[in-house]
């Protein structure tokens, strides 16, 4: 199946506003246009050049008188060598490109199933018995809690039983 990339913020680009206010159409209508002429350009050409289409011919797919002297007007379309070439289309559109965003693609959706889960420090300690604070016991009283208070007040505070050298069954 043959794609175009389409960034988030394309709606927005300077160039999409410089193309609606020279044509006097939305900047959703630009973004329609540029869309259906970069995949009319994707299945045309390999490398963003058509050497038998004119201005003129971009305007029809388009479906805007002018569109193609907008395009060129914030270098999105240049006229080359009898037929028109598309700009930056190596950045966005060659087959490269693509396999790029593909392996970015992937790789995102590899961190986000890989990411660890944050939850709050209780429960946590009660999967793990890791990252717990120790006992400390109040001013004056240092050497007053024994092993088993420091138990008790683990398993009180932290909702588990921790499990210490003591605790452990013989191998």
């Amino acid at each position: 199946m043959a794609w175009i990339k389409c960034e988030h913020g394309l709606f927005e680009k300077a160039e999409v506003l410089a193309i609606g206010v020279a044509l006097n159409i939305p900047e959703n209508q630009a973004v329609g246009c540029c869309l259906k002429l970069w995949a009319w350009a994707d299945r045309e050409s390999t490398d963003g050049h058509i050497a038998w289409a004119t201005p003129s011919s971009v305007d029809r797919i388009a479906g805007v008188e002018g569109f193609a002297a907008a395009m060129a007007a914030v270098e999105w379309l240049t006229e080359e060598d009898g037929g028109v070439r598309f700009g930056n289309w190596d950045r966005h559109n060659s087959r490269s490109a693509k396999e790029r965003a593909l392996s970015q693609k992937r790789n995102e959706a590899h961190r986000d199933r890989n990411a660890p889960v944050t939850r709050p420090l209780g429960a946590r300690a009660k999967r793990r018995g890791d990252n717990i604070p120790p006992y400390i016991p109040p001013k004056g009283e240092e050497n007053k809690a024994t092993h088993e208070e420091n138990k008790a007040w683990c398993e009180r505070e932290w909702g588990h039983k921790r499990i210490t050298p003591d605790d452990q069954p013989d191998a």
